[in-house]
């Protein structure tokens, strides 16, 4: 017998001596059960097909409902939702796959988090009203790779599906405003031209974009906006600002998104708004103005919202630190002759 010989009756012992122990020793109990055949849960889900998602949890419900002017959160008054958030949601849907039962025990629900306080229900329908998806989703892995769930949702098998499906429907921990548009305000940058702050205890703070002729071909001489653009201070007092400052005024304005909204009962004068420690209108090169009042501080963030309006919004106090200093701290040098 050669030496090939030999090797392929080692092959063949070798795999005779693995189905004998699986077989035998191992046996069908004691691997893990696929109760879900195929690559996804819902097969047939489409996400484009979806106009209703509804997130049931201990904390309160959320319900998203699609209409014609995009996604809004039906369990908060119709609120815009974030269509961000709502997109990477049903996208994990569709491509949810099924993975082994690591439990049969009822008892064990509120151990993987698909009972309990943990737990969150998730349905959505089609524009029929008919429920193209529902389970139980649960608690993450340790390695933060996989998720639990239960599926059907009366099931008393616990499934672990693959990837962290987990931050795709857990948000803000149920509390109100985590799946809302958190834009306040949305404008170009370079289309600011003035920016003003009011504040109770100081003068008014005004300063000017500096625009300066271009040199683009075509366009010499014409006054174009840049991120080049110096600032000018005019009141309380003159003076160029940093450049950078003038820009970060400008560009925090123009887009200033909350991380949170408050839903307490404080009233806005509790909040710091009524009146606000400072008001700030920039006016922007088509006459339009961005309008926004900034309230009091609490936990490193402040309570801000558009005059006027119901909404208050939280911002983190380090983004809006520049409105809140003094005129004279803004100078930086003195205007050129005839500036």
């Amino acid at each position: 017998m050669n030496r090939t010989n030999v090797l392929l009756l080692v092959v063949l012992a070798a795999q005779l001596g693995f189905l004998v122990v699986d077989r035998f020793f191992v046996g069908e109990a004691h691997r893990p059960r696929v109760t879900v055949v195929g690559d996804r849960l819902f097969p047939k889900l489409s996400p484009e097909a979806i106009v209703e998602l509804e997130l049931r949890r201990d904390e309160g419900d959320v319900k998203l409902v699609r209409g014609a002017d995009g996604w809004r959160v039906a369990s908060e008054g119709g609120a815009p939702a974030d269509e961000t958030l709502v997109r990477t949601a049903l996208e994990s849907l569709a491509e949810l796959a099924p993975g082994p039962v690591v439990s049969e025990n009822e008892s064990k629900h509120v151990d993987f988090g698909v009972a309990g306080r943990e737990a969150i229900e998730v349905v959505a329908r089609d524009a029929a009203a008919k429920e193209v998806a529902r389970f139980v989703l649960g608690e993450r892995t340790s390695d933060w790779r996989g998720a639990y769930v239960r599926f059907p949702v009366d099931a008393a098998e616990v499934m672990l599906v693959p990837g962290n499906v987990r931050s795709s429907f857990d948000k803000g921990e149920g509390k109100p405003g985590a799946w809302r548009d958190k834009t306040i305000l949305a404008a170009d940058p370079l289309a600011v031209r003035t920016i003003r702050v009011v504040k109770p205890d100081d003068e008014p703070v005004v300063v000017e974009r500096q625009l300066l002729p271009s040199t683009e071909a075509g366009k010499e001489g014409v006054l174009l906006p840049t991120e080049q653009d110096d600032w000018k201070l005019l009141e309380p007092v003159v003076g160029l600002m940093s450049r950078y400052a003038g820009n970060s005024l400008a560009a925090t304005l123009a887009d200033l998104q909350a991380d949170g909204f408050h839903s307490g009962t404080e009233s806005p004068a509790d909040l710091g708004l009524d009146p606000p420690a400072a008001r700030v209108v920039a006016t922007l090169a088509n006459g339009a103005e961005l309008r926004l009042d900034i309230g009091a501080e609490r936990d490193a963030r402040r309570f801000v919202r558009i005059p006027g309006g119901d909404d208050v919004f939280l911002v983190p106090s380090y983004r809006l630190f520049g409105f809140l200093e003094k005129g004279a701290e803004l100078k930086r040098e003195e205007a050129p002759d005839g500036g």
